[in-house]
């Protein structure tokens, strides 16, 4: 069980962090050539597009996986494939709703943002100056809408493939997409900015077509897989026994029972990201903060801040992949010790990861943002800090989607949407609260605090209905925690001996993050390995004990 779970969530977990990868080192080139604005420009379309793109998926695509490995550990492969086609037809429907509704709320949901904040200025050349953006944001919005009408079907056909286990598919079109993206958004600004000296507006605009273009080149990579996987499916289904032909309507609202659940869970990263937005100008003007460093700042937390905290995500959304499937797989054959194993594997392979590099980015945070985001002293020193802290993000972040994909596949997700709800509430409080106290690192905290909220919740729920224990938990964690710690000591002690040298400053900068991060991974995963001896002879011991009691 252990070992299928692993090679199904390797591939996925190898792609995502490819991608991840990308998605930063490209922000390098792409802000030298549009710079601070450009890129703030573009984080505006990309945060209302992330929001759009949930809800014109509905979670359709974790329920196409999860009805496939459903109907098919029951041997019903025809009505795996009957459900399949109507979801297609589905997804074509809510693509295009979705496109027409994203791209004519645009100038409403600008106007209202930007009006608000501009009421709150003192003078008025500071008012033109944030509202003169209005006409760029909507036009990006409205070009970025666009892509909506080809994801929605990609997803649901990388949905099938997952509920089938494989997820080959899904990785290799997940990284053609972003590698695609990414040459239309460097080579298009390259050409718009450089040769044909043009705008950065006219540059950033072809950079949010490039998720239209990409999605184009994913979907081709799926058909292939189908068209090659195809006959497969075939042969199952023709060996399979004729059942009930179920109404279309019927099947499509079993999937989106399934779906839509997980979907409103799937936007908790973007609903706090918007309530950020919606407050973002509104609560830095009171603080007094200026206009032009809030564009700064706005760029910081929305695009690379957030691009840096996905790379230790990314491996808990490739583990959740398969886990749904696995999980529903298990729950439907009644196996409860199988579902507490792969909890507890997939809740520890989640940490081993994450923990020591959100710790690793929080320690080296001013080298990352030099090296990644150069800019001028005043301007590293805001993003060093920034990340810093905003690192910690990650570890919450990892942890919610891992038990989201827990949720699902215990059919545990209407709990999850009701803890959403109170989540987003202490978010939206908690923000007023937080960033006069703190300023920008005040959405960070009252972040932390709402994800924090719902992982309690939940993992309190998922006790309730599975045979999984704290302390279980507690014991695997313990190794990673132990050499976590071990790991950042040795880090800061390592920085402050580099700190000595005097080098240039992005040398000076490599150096620390090369050496700490050599030093850091083999501390690491030494002290790991000893503690998960140590842990194991605890526990031998223990259990020895107990039967030495019982007799």
């Amino acid at each position: 069980m252990n070992q299928r779970f692993l090679k199904g969530a390797m591939i996925p977990s190898l792609s995502m962090f490819l991608t991840k990868i990308l998605g930063i080192i490209y922000v390098i080139p792409f802000k030298a050539l549009v710079g601070s604005q450009g890129q703030t420009l573009y984080s505006y379309a990309y945060t209302i597009y992330s929001l759009f793109i949930s809800l014109s998926t509905l979670g359709i695509p974790v329920g196409m996986a999860k009805f496939v490995s459903k109907y098919q550990a029951q041997h019903e492969y025809d009505t795996a494939r009957r459900a399949f086609k109507y979801s297609v037809i589905g997804m074509i429907i809510f693509g295009f709703l979705g496109f027409l509704a994203m791209y004519h709320l645009a100038p409403i949901y600008v106007h209202h943002i930007l009006n608000n904040a501009a009421s709150l200025l003192k003078t008025k050349a500071e008012q033109e100056a944030l509202l003169n953006d209005g006409p760029d944001i909507i036009h990006m919005i409205q070009v970025c809408s666009i892509a909506l009408t080809v994801i929605p079907v990609m997803s649901i056909i990388r949905g099938f493939f997952q509920g089938n286990r494989n997820m080959a598919p899904t990785s290799i079109s997940q990284l053609v997409e972003q590698i695609v993206r990414i040459l239309i958004i460097l080579g298009g600004s390259f050409f718009i900015i450089k040769v044909q000296h043009h705008s950065y507006q006219e540059a950033v605009s072809i950079s949010v077509f490039a998720a239209f273009l990409a999605g184009i080149a994913s979907l081709i990579v799926l058909l292939y897989f189908w068209y090659r996987e195809v006959p497969g499916y075939d042969q199952k289904l023709a060996e399979c026994p004729p059942h009930p032909k179920r109404k279309p309507s019927r099947l499509f609202i079993e999937i989106l029972g399934c779906s839509i659940p997980f979907a409103l869970l799937g936007l908790a990263t973007s609903l706090y990201q918007n309530i950020d937005t919606l407050h973002f100008h509104q609560l830095l003007t009171k603080s007094g903060l200026a206009v032009k460093t809030q564009k700064v700042y706005y760029g910081m937390y929305i695009t690379e801040l957030a691009k840096m905290i996905m790379i230790p995500v990314s491996f808990a959304l490739a583990f959740g992949q398969p886990l749904v499937p696995e999980l529903t797989n298990y729950h439907q054959q009644k196996k409860n010790r199988a579902v507490e194993r792969t909890i507890r594997l997939a809740l520890r392979l989640t940490l081993v990861i994450t923990l020591p590099a959100v710790i690793g980015i929080s320690l080296l945070a001013d080298d990352v943002y030099l090296l990644l985001y150069p800019s001028t002293k005043s301007i590293n020193q805001l993003g060093g800090n920034l990340f810093a802290i905003g690192a910690w993000l990650g570890i919450f972040y990892a942890l919610y989607s891992i038990i989201c994909s827990i949720l699902q596949g215990l059919n545990l997700q209407r709990k999850g949407i009701y803890y959403l709800v109170f989540s987003l509430i202490i978010k939206y409080i908690s923000n007023f609260l937080f960033v006069p106290l703190f300023g920008i690192n005040g959405f960070i905290y009252s972040t932390i605090l709402a994800y924090l909220s719902w992982i309690i919740l939940s993992l309190l729920q998922i006790k309730k209905h599975s045979l999984l224990q704290f302390n279980q938990i507690l014991c695997d964690c313990f190794p990673i925690l132990c050499s976590s710690l071990v790991m950042g000591i040795a880090v800061s002690y390592l920085k402050h001996l580099l700190k000595t040298l005097s080098l240039g400053q992005k040398i000076q900068a490599l150096i620390e993050l090369g050496s700490c991060a050599l030093l850091g991974a083999i501390i690491y995963f030494a002290t790991y390995y000893l503690f998960m001896l140590l842990s194991k002879t605890v526990r031998k011991n223990i259990k020895s004990n107990k039967t030495k009691v019982a007799r």
